[in-house]
């Protein structure tokens, strides 16, 4: 089974401020007053049309320069989170990079999780904390014992954007446009 998701996550307040400025943009709830808003196909070349900076950002597979811009400028008064992952079988990466005031303060970061051979188990490259729940918890994400920032926000229950999206509409009811 997979995961992967590309996703902007902070507070619902500041998430359905930003949404408000897209057609496309969903927010769906998460854990502890925080939200996501999918960073969709659709709603990802809407914002590269309207800013016409397409360049993708290293190491992420979907964030470019306009979506960079954006997150930027919409991170004046709460802070946000850009999060990639693509895993399956249990092998694959995660992206990550915190917004705040306005500007980049934490990041970008990859991990990577390998299949060792030689140990016949899943490693981590880099070996400290993955780069999303580093990026999570400079948000101020606050972990339940024995879980991470990731699984604490019940991330993991969505494994696509499709996911996402679905929670998006139970929340919000059927869109008409």
């Amino acid at each position: 089974m997979g995961h992967s998701v590309r996703i902007v996550v902070g507070s619902r307040g500041a998430l359905e401020w930003l949404a408000t400025r897209w057609v496309k943009a969903r927010v769906c709830d998460l854990r502890l007053g925080y939200a996501g808003m999918p960073l969709t196909d659709e709603l990802a070349d809407d914002i590269n049309d309207l800013l016409q900076k397409p360049t993708r950002i290293v190491p992420f597979e979907l964030l470019s320069e306009s979506h960079h811009e954006v997150l930027e400028q919409s991170s004046q008064h709460a802070p946000l989170a850009y999060l990639e992952t693509k895993y399956f079988g249990g092998t694959g990466s995660q992206c990550a990079v915190m917004f705040e005031g306005g500007r980049v303060t934490l990041g970008p970061l990859k991990t990577y999780t390998p299949w060792d051979e030689k140990l016949l188990k899943y490693g981590q490259v880099p070996s400290r904390e993955g780069a999303i729940n580093a990026v999570l918890r400079a948000m101020g994400v606050w972990r339940r014992p024995g879980s991470d920032e990731f699984e604490t926000l019940e991330l993991g229950r969505y494994r696509s954007n499709d996911a996402l999206l679905r929670q998006a509409q139970r929340r919000d009811g059927p869109k008409n446009h």
